[in-house]
């Protein structure tokens, strides 16, 4: 659907500017009705996969699954676990969801990217969620 927005809109300075509002949940400042439908969806796509990650990080079991695939060590509770997670393993949310583990990086260049490709940053609403997220 990125891609299609990305063909709905005329300049890469658009792009980035709807971007921006879908990110801070705010696709109904959008005039263009083709845009603002493709923006809906992405945000109602973007809701799912944050149900799906909350669902999966709620999991000592794959936490731990994660953590030895980075070469960590496994952890008693979800908490140590999501922390340890959170502070050695820099990773777009997207990438870990899709099994994309060849992906990870450092916090750095992880930031740079989420810079540079805003279609890949991922603003998650809730609690558990925001313990993943770096300043860009």
């Amino acid at each position: 659907m990125v891609n299609q927005l990305r063909l709905a809109v005329h300049s890469k300075r658009q792009f980035k500017r709807v971007l921006g509002l879908i990110n801070n949940d705010r696709q109904d400042e959008i005039v263009d009705p083709q845009v603002k439908d493709l923006a809906m969806n992405i945000a109602v796509e973007r809701a799912r996969i944050c149900a799906n990650f909350e669902t999966q990080i709620d999991d000592l079991d794959w936490i731990n699954q994660v953590l030895i695939h980075f070469g960590e060590e496994a952890q008693q509770t979800k908490t140590q676990a999501r922390k340890l997670l959170k502070t050695k393993v820099f990773i777009n949310i997207y990438d870990l969801m899709t099994g994309k583990y060849d992906r990870r990086t450092t916090k750095e260049l992880l930031k740079k990217e989420l810079r540079t490709r805003p279609d890949r940053r991922f603003r998650p609403s809730t609690k558990i969620l925001k313990l993943f997220l770096i300043k860009s």
